[in-house]
């Protein structure tokens, strides 16, 4: 059996380990080693570096794939314009909507010497109808969001527990 000379990472003492070993305990620091080989040259790595490495690779995949769920949920709660682009919807925006659009129309039909009231209360009904709409939907995104932050805050603070 061929016998190979390497040192330990930890402490700097020689070991002697087999051509085809893996990995090894240092006699002296008892650290526990994995033997890399590449093109040529053998050396060793310390495993509970790696593993440390590991761990954290796991925990910024946990924090990613909870932050790319929020972003589709986000996505779904939000108002899609006409030009595709998404806003956050607004109890200020719903208000807009319902004073800019609904209102003046709904009193343009119910005072006009032409109009006709009933068109004008259709026009009022429709516009609060769609402000309710509106402020739910604004509602529902702030809470979304909130619960959002709250378990992410959460989550990087197990994940920091668990270090």
């Amino acid at each position: 059996m061929r016998v190979i000379t390497l040192s330990c990472n930890q402490c700097g003492a020689p070991l002697e380990v087999s051509h085809r070993a893996k990995f090894v305990t240092c006699n002296f620091c008892t650290a526990r080693l994995e033997i890399k080989r590449e093109a040529g040259s053998t050396w060793t790595e310390e495993l509970e570096e790696l593993r440390s490495e590991l761990r954290k690779l796991k925990k910024r995949a946990e924090l990613t794939k909870y932050d790319e769920r929020w972003k589709l949920s986000r996505r779904r709660l939000m108002n899609r314009q006409k030009n595709g682009e998404f806003t956050i919807p607004t109890r200020t925006g719903a208000l807009a909507i319902f004073f800019v659009f609904f209102a003046p129309l709904s009193f343009v039909f119910a005072f006009h010497p032409d109009g006709n009231v009933l068109v004008g209360l259709i026009f009022l009904l429709v516009g609060i109808v769609v402000k309710k709409y509106q402020f739910s939907k604004a509602d529902r995104f702030a809470e979304a969001r909130d619960r959002y932050w709250k378990g992410r805050r959460n989550l990087i603070k197990r994940l920091r527990e668990g270090a």
